[in-house]
């Protein structure tokens, strides 16, 4: 129903990140899939088989300072510019610029498990199908966790 952002992932042959880049604008028209770097606004096409991030981080106390310092620092930046309201302070995309700098070091674990993302109202029909129907195969609990079940039509 519209563009999404996804951080594409660069892994080493040992499980390494290399790089993780934020693109804001992916989206697929006749049946191409185009994206837009946030930051250089080049534009890529993907072959639809690339590996994303799912922004799913198990983090250490020691890169909690640094988030600090670097949240701080685009907190300033707002400040100066007088805009709260479109800035964004991107947790992956300063992830992916520490491991750039030789700064941080993190494990990626892929999958090729199926994901589904809600990005915009009109997504949220298609997502109550899809648990109905894992729900029905047996794949998704009906309960999450204790408390009132939500029936996705399983």
């Amino acid at each position: 129903h519209g563009t999404v952002s996804r951080a594409l992932v660069g892994m080493d042959v040992n499980g390494a990140l290399v790089s993780l880049d934020e693109f804001k604008k992916v989206e697929k028209a006749n049946g191409k899939c185009t994206a837009e770097s946030d930051r250089s606004g080049s534009k890529k096409w993907l072959a639809g088989d690339e590996l994303v991030s799912m922004n799913f981080f198990g983090l250490t106390p020691e890169v909690f300072p640094v988030i600090e310092e670097h949240f701080s620092a685009f907190l300033r930046k707002m400040e100066e510019v007088g805009d709260f309201k479109t800035g964004e302070f991107l947790i992956p995309e300063l992830i992916g610029d520490l491991v750039a700098a030789k700064q941080a070091r993190v494990e990626v674990i892929p999958t090729d498990e199926d994901w589904a993302g809600v990005t915009y109202p009109k997504d949220a029909d298609a997502l109550r199908a899809r648990l109905g129907l894992e729900q029905r195969r047996g794949t998704y609990p009906a309960t999450l966790w204790s408390g009132p079940a939500q029936d996705y039509g399983g």
